[in-house]
């Protein structure tokens, strides 16, 4: 018996979190973790690149998701996250990181539909990105997992990718995830308009670099 419960009545919520303190190393190990409780409560997995991940925060790992499941978890409900991002990296790597952690059956996934890691500006290759993310999406929803797909976060990007972001790419990823899975407008949240296109900046206080949101940026998404 655990806590005066017995071993049948509890179930296991898988997490995985780095370390802070291990990651400004450079290190970045990925420690599992696992709660007790009579619920297996909600595991939410996240899969992105330093957007998701939480660069540009307090020790780089203080994401959105995580804070929001900080927020809403409680003993006889556990809301963990089970991170499956890579910072730096383009979306075949960090989407191979979400291969694996859907063998963990998350009862939510997002996915984040933009990145500008390894993406050459054109709306083709963006095109065969967001392909690729909504495979993910299908083979999600194939073990009965809930799928939210972002808009990513286009503060920081070069002129060129900036347009076609703006000029195709946020409103055509908006249409496609609203038609079958639920939408999480990151970018609407934390990057600056000019009142109809996005201007490449976040919005005053959410970022210190100009590329990723701060802790205040990923409060803002957690909310």
């Amino acid at each position: 018996a655990i806590l005066g419960m017995e071993r049948a009545d509890c179930a296991t919520a898988p997490a995985a979190v780095a370390i802070s303190a291990i990651h400004q190393l450079g290190h970045g190990p990925v420690i599992g973790v696992q709660y007790l409780s009579r619920s297996r409560g909600v595991v939410i997995a996240s899969s992105g690149d330093s957007i998701a991940s939480g660069t540009g925060t307090s020790g780089g790992v203080n994401d959105f998701v995580t804070q929001a499941c900080a927020a809403l978890s409680s003993p006889n409900r556990p809301v963990v996250p089970f991170k499956a991002t890579w910072g730096g990296h383009a979306h075949e790597s960090y989407l191979r990181q979400c291969k694996w952690a859907l063998g963990q059956r998350p009862s939510i996934l997002h996915l984040q539909g933009f990145s500008r890691n390894g993406w050459n500006g054109t709306y083709e290759a963006w095109a065969g990105q967001f392909a690729h993310v909504l495979r993910v999406a299908e083979d999600a929803v194939a073990i009965g997992c809930r799928v939210v797909i972002s808009t990513g976060a286009p503060g920081g990007l070069n002129p060129i990718q900036l347009a076609a972001y703006n000029n195709g790419i946020y409103a055509e990823l908006k249409a496609a995830v609203a038609s079958h899975y639920s939408l999480f407008d990151t970018a609407a949240l934390v990057c600056d308009t000019d009142g109809t296109a996005f201007t490449g900046r976040f919005r005053a206080g959410l970022s210190d670099d100009g590329e990723h949101p701060n802790d205040a940026g990923h409060a803002a998404l957690s909310n």
